[in-house]
């Protein structure tokens, strides 16, 4: 995963670990032996250039609302398990100057969010967990480094 990518994620990770309350919340790369099963995970995929006339790039995000069997027995509990972290997105969504503020970096201002909803609540009997699996979009400009000129 490239730099962006990694940055935007964390930046994703610490919006909706403010909202997450006692479910903690993990970007991809944290290996899954110090996950908990009950947790959200965010994933950032590689970035899109829209066009080459045009300097805007999306990285779309999806965002996962896991509960093992042993947290959550329904998918009713899930669902309210995940209200507040699509609360965040949309609140993300509908105030883009406070998003741009709170999920822009160093390497990449993010200029608009689109959250895109998810799926139902559904049960992997393998794995023994619920899950919700949800979308959004970041929108913006890669910021390049300002070249300074010496004079030489």
């Amino acid at each position: 995963m490239a730099y962006l990518e990694q940055s935007l994620e964390g930046t994703l990770v610490d919006a909706l670990t403010a909202v997450s309350g006692t479910v903690p919340v993990y970007g991809y790369l944290t290996p899954a032996s110090e996950r908990k099963r009950t947790c959200t995970l965010v994933k950032t995929s590689p970035r899109k250039q829209r066009s080459t006339n045009i300097p805007v790039t999306d990285v779309e995000a999806t965002v996962t609302v896991m509960a093992s069997e042993e947290d959550c027995d329904s998918s009713d509990l899930l669902a309210q398990m995940a209200d507040p972290i699509c609360n965040k997105l949309e609140s993300l969504e509908k105030d883009i100057d406070a998003t741009s503020d709170a999920l822009s970096t160093d390497t990449y201002r993010v200029d608009g969010f689109q959250f895109s909803g998810g799926e139902s609540p559904a049960y992997d009997q393998q794995a023994l967990i619920w899950y919700m699996v949800l979308q959004c979009t970041f929108s913006g400009v890669i910021l390049y480094p300002a070249v300074v000129e010496t004079g030489e």
